[in-house]
C-alpha cells in the first residue's frame, strides 16, 4: 500500500472541505484578483450555519482587513446558490 505523502493529504481536505462546506466567502481584491473560502459549519457534531458565517466575517475583517474591495456570504450547495447571505463593499457591511 503507497504511503500518502502530505501534499496529497491537504489536498484531498481541501476537496474534502470545499464539498461539505455550508457556507462560502467569495472576494475581490483590490489588485483585481477573486478568491473563495469554505467554512466548514460544526459545532458539537452538529451542522450550524452561524459558526461558519461568523468565522468567514472574522477572516474577512481581521487577516484581509483593508485588502478588498468585495465580499460575498453565500450558501454553499444549497438552492439558490446565487442568493446572498451578506454583502460588503469598501469595508462595510452592506446587508
Amino acid at each position: 500500500m503507497p504511503v500518502q505523502n502530505t501534499a496529497d493529504k491537504i489536498k484531498e481536505y481541501r476537496i474534502k472541505n470545499k464539498q461539505e462546506a455550508l457556507t462560502k466567502l467569495w472576494v475581490k481584491y483590490y489588485d483585481g484578483n477573486t478568491r473563495t473560502y469554505y467554512a466548514y459549519d460544526e459545532k458539537n457534531g452538529k451542522r450550524v450555519y452561524q459558526k461558519g458565517i461568523k468565522y468567514l466575517k472574522a477572516l474577512l475583517n481581521k487577516k484581509h482587513e483593508g485588502k478588498w474591495e468585495r465580499a460575498v456570504i453565500y450558501y454553499n450547495n444549497k438552492i439558490p446558490h446565487d442568493k446572498p447571505i451578506h454583502l460588503f463593499e469598501g469595508g462595510v457591511q452592506i446587508f
